[in-house]
Formats: C-alpha cells, structure tokens, sequence
C-alpha cells in the first residue's frame, strides 16, 4: 500500500520551517551588534578662562581603535575634528588656545558617562574632518594600555552600504539625552564633498553624536557620524565612510608615543565640576586636589 502526503500538510510543514528559520535569522542579526557601552565614548571638550577656570566648551562623541605603536598596539580614539577643535571666539579670549579633552564612559551597571581618561591629539584633518586621539592619565601623564572593558570597533569590517540599507548611529547626542543613544535610518543616498563621498541618511542626529560611529543592521562598522544637514524638506545625517577612515589611519603608519603631546593638566586650574570625586573616581580626581 503506498501512502500519499498530502500536499497541503507538506506546504504547511514547509513554511512552518522557513519561519522558525527567519526567526533564528533575526536572532542571529541583532546579537552581532557590538557593545556600544565598550566601543563608543563620548568626547568632552574644556577650555581654561582668564581666570586659569577649566570650563567644558562642546563635546562629541568617538569610537574605540586599537592601532600599532613603537609600543605596541594601544587604543586611540578617532572622533571628527570639529569635536575637538575650539571654537575661533574661544580661541581668542582664552588664556590656552588648545583644548584639554577628557574621554567619558558610563561604569558598569550605570547609563551616565563619567569621564576617566584624558586625551591628547595624535592627528587631526580639518579637511577629511578626522582626529585621532591618545589616551592619558590626566594626574601624571602615563599613556594607557588597552583594558580589559574596552572593546575596539574594526574599520574594515563592513563594505560599502547601499541605498535603502539599514544604518544604526551610536553616540552621545547634547539633545535630549545624557546617556548613550541609538538612532536608527536608511541609507537614503551619498553626497560627494571633496575627495569623499559622504552616506546620507534619515536618522534624526543631534549635535553631540558628531564622532560617533555609524554600523549596519549585523553590526558592521560602516561609518563615523559626521554631521547634520537641514533643510526645508527636513534634516539628513551624514557619515564619513567607514573605508576612507580606515585609509586615512593607516595612512599614519606606526604612531611614534614619544613624538606625541601628552602630559599631566597644566597646574594652576581648578576643573568646574560640583562633584568632581564622583565624576572622575577612577583616576582619584578631584576639584580640591586640582586647585593647585
């Protein structure tokens, strides 16, 4: 006696099948993101007043790499150069034309940054809008190793995104939020500035997610946040390739440590903060150790 499978249970065991899979694929897709607590920072951006006062001026947000050194690999930041560039009016009426920039993470458990580490620019590219920056204890000036909490976002790890593709924006965005923000979108297309094709997109971004990095819906790295264009029609978010950043820190080669200025705060300040032991607990910052 042969038996027939009928068609219909055969269809319905069959698309049963295809759903459990597409399930699985979506599972698959988000938990390839990275861990933005580990890979994003936010950048903020001091400047010392006539009365020798720290005062934060803007601040950005920026992305974790690990680079080769004449030390050996460590971790820089790479951020956008108008994050970390004072502005002229500034530069002007300050006492120090350069700017002190500190590094902000939120502990473990904890959603606020709290800014741990100092940073000195390594360089900077006013026209690709790019900087890199070496990490310092502001306290005595030693350049830091990797740690262990921090994970390094790979430049090469994505291709080059497609009209209509999905684009997830970390950073920390001065509108809104204190803590790090998501932004999602669709590529919606490119606009060519220079040298450089910049990925346009309809995420809503904010001034503070300017360094920020740009991935794709498997957690690709696929660009840096850049800037915010508006219009009658609405506003665009702009990202820097993630290839011509890439490009442009290789373009460095190994980075020399020794050539690079860093170094304790200068004394003679007192940082503004009401509660600097809570800000800065890792390095034993203080506003009373610091008001020298």
């Amino acid at each position: 006696m042969t038996y027939v499978f009928p068609i219909r249970v055969g269809l319905s065991i069959v698309g049963t099948i295809l759903f459990f899979i597409s399930i699985l694929g979506v599972r698959a897709e988000t938990s390839t993101l990275p861990d933005p607590s580990k890979s994003i920072v936010q950048v903020q951006v001091w400047s010392l007043n006539v009365d020798f006062l720290a005062e934060p001026v803007q601040r950005g947000s920026g992305v974790f790499v690990e680079l080769p050194t004449n030390s050996g690999k460590r971790p820089f930041i790479i951020t956008n150069a108008h994050v970390v560039t004072l502005p002229k009016d500034i530069r002007e009426t300050r006492v120090e034309s350069e700017p002190i920039i500190f590094v902000c993470s939120p502990r473990v458990g904890e959603r606020i940054p709290r800014c741990h580490t100092a940073a000195a620019i390594v360089s900077i590219d006013h026209d690709q809008d790019l900087a890199l920056l070496a990490l310092f204890n502001p306290l005595n000036g030693v350049s830091l190793g990797m740690d262990s909490g921090i994970s390094a976002i790979d430049l090469t790890s994505g291709t080059q995104p497609t009209v209509g593709d999905t684009i997830r924006f970390f950073g920390y965005p001065s509108t809104g939020a204190e803590s790090l923000t998501l932004t999602q979108g669709i590529v919606s297309g490119f606009l060519d500035r220079g040298a450089t094709s910049l990925i346009k997109s309809d995420a809503q971004l904010n001034p503070g997610n300017s360094g920020g990095g740009a991935f794709d819906a498997v957690g690709n790295f696929i660009g840096l946040a850049n800037a915010i264009v508006k219009g009658p029609g609405g506003a665009l978010g702009l990202a820097i390739p993630a290839d011509r950043v890439a490009q442009w820190t290789a373009s460095l080669g190994s980075i020399d440590l020794d050539s690079v200025r860093i170094g304790a705060l200068p004394r003679g300040i007192t940082i503004a903060f009401q509660d600097a032991e809570s800000l800065f607990p890792e390095i034993g910052f203080s506003a009373t150790q610091y008001a020298l």
